[in-house]
């Protein structure tokens, strides 16, 4: 608890120094539009901010406590930094740097991200067209991916979760109790090395492939780590978990006969 407390005067004062020298703060219930290029920017309490066509921020911007912090096509973020319970939610344009800490949540529905880390507790989710170059999942916090593109790698580390389905990733990891769901059907492993267990864990490093549900669209995806103290879980979609229930009561039946 003590860390904790340690932890939130620690962000309080960060975003107290940052609101000092920003050129924007939006408080309260306030509500702020962004068209022009600013340098470093605050939103806090219950506040709402929108970055526009033409809105550039060349510094960082941070979402505290209840604020929501919104980037739309056109516009231009270089950092975004989300504490407390703040949000940020991309619709288009572009993030460079994009952390969410503690509680924070981020919606990522289009538009691009350079570099993605999700701390503390956090939520991100990541559908749509969005596309983001690399993720880390780290420390506690929650992903759930259902569509997009990650170019590089999805990690998570330090008892992490993330579940995918659906989107094209092209890496994934797992390390340090890390848990990576991927729901869907008609998995297979593209490794020699490889393996999937009765229960769906996958062991090894290589290649799988499978197909989303609901748009049956098949997919290839690299496992760079896959930690002994991690899982990377194949799950299978809902229709087929049904179809194996099914079955398994079928088999049920005719034993007690």
């Amino acid at each position: 608890m003590k860390v904790s407390y340690v932890l939130m005067a620690a962000v309080l004062a960060l975003v107290v120094s940052a609101a000092a020298r920003a050129d924007f703060v939006v408080d309260g219930n306030n509500h702020r539009d962004i068209r022009e290029a600013h340098v470093t920017g605050v939103a806090f309490d219950d506040s709402t901010v929108d970055v526009w066509q033409d809105g550039n921020i060349s510094g960082i911007v941070y979402a505290s406590d209840n604020a929501v912090f919104r980037v739309h096509e056109g516009s231009y973020v270089e950092k975004a930094w989300s504490y407390g319970d703040g949000s940020i939610e991309l619709y288009g344009g572009h993030i460079r740097w994009l952390r969410m800490r503690e509680t924070g949540i981020a919606m990522i529905q289009g538009g691009s991200v350079y570099s993605l880390i999700s701390e503390k507790d956090s939520t991100v989710n990541i559908l749509g067209d969005a596309w983001v170059q690399s993720f880390s999942v780290e420390d506690d916090s929650h992903a759930i991916v259902s569509g997009g593109a990650i170019e590089y790698y999805l990690r998570a580390r330090n008892s992490s979760t993330v579940r995918i389905s659906g989107g094209n990733i092209s890496q994934i990891g797992a390390y340090d109790r890390g848990i990576i769901e991927v729901i869907g059907y008609d998995f297979r492993v593209i490794s020699e090395y490889m393996d999937i267990d009765d229960n769906g864990k996958l062991s090894g490093i290589g290649a799988i492939s499978g197909k989303w549900y609901g748009s049956g669209e098949a997919w290839i995806m690299g496992v760079q780590g896959n930690h002994e103290d991690a899982a990377i879980l194949l799950i299978p979609e809902p229709a087929t978990l049904s179809l194996l229930l099914c079955g398994g009561l079928a088999v049920m039946r005719r034993r007690r006969r």
